[in-house]
């Protein structure tokens, strides 16, 4: 398995592998534990559903900082240059013209792999904003009813 292999297969795990989502990973436990042990000391759950709030805050944003929407730009530039690479010959000869084939063959392959790498990638992003804004959203919208539920039947 090469590296390429074994990054496709990490970006298709959901455990963070990038700076940026180590860092989204941090804020997010830091809010929902910030959230749990406000609401435990003010006797209040609603606290809680204001750090689900918080945390859709944090998914907006990711989602505005458009990370998908950069890929394109990067993949544009990297296939521009690819194109550049494959050498522009006028003559005729046999060897000319078996050194472009061959330039051509590499530079289609190098697309195709560097199209199926953007796309893992994306798809990752997307997932990553997904689910930031529905954990924000399901504990927004249920995060003192849960707990306020399990207090009502102990009591």
């Amino acid at each position: 398995m090469n590296q390429y292999e074994k990054f496709l297969n990490q970006t298709r795990k959901l455990r963070p592998i990038h700076k940026l989502e180590w860092q989204l990973l941090v804020a997010i436990l830091l809010l929902f534990t910030s959230g749990i042990l406000v609401s435990l000391f003010t006797h209040d759950w609603q606290n809680l559903d204001r750090t689900g709030a918080l945390i859709v805050i944090v998914g907006i944003f990711v989602a505005w900082k458009d990370l998908t929407g950069r890929m394109n730009s990067i993949e544009e530039m990297v296939k521009i240059n690819l194109l550049k690479a494959i050498p522009q010959t006028s003559s005729g000869g046999l060897l000319s013209q078996a050194v472009k084939l061959q330039a051509e063959n590499l530079a289609a392959e190098q697309k195709r792999v560097l199209e199926e790498f953007l796309n893992a990638v994306r798809k990752r992003c997307r997932t990553i904003e997904c689910l930031i804004l529905a954990m924000g959203t399901f504990l927004w919208g249920f995060g003192s009813v849960v707990p306020n539920l399990i207090v009502a039947s102990n009591a």
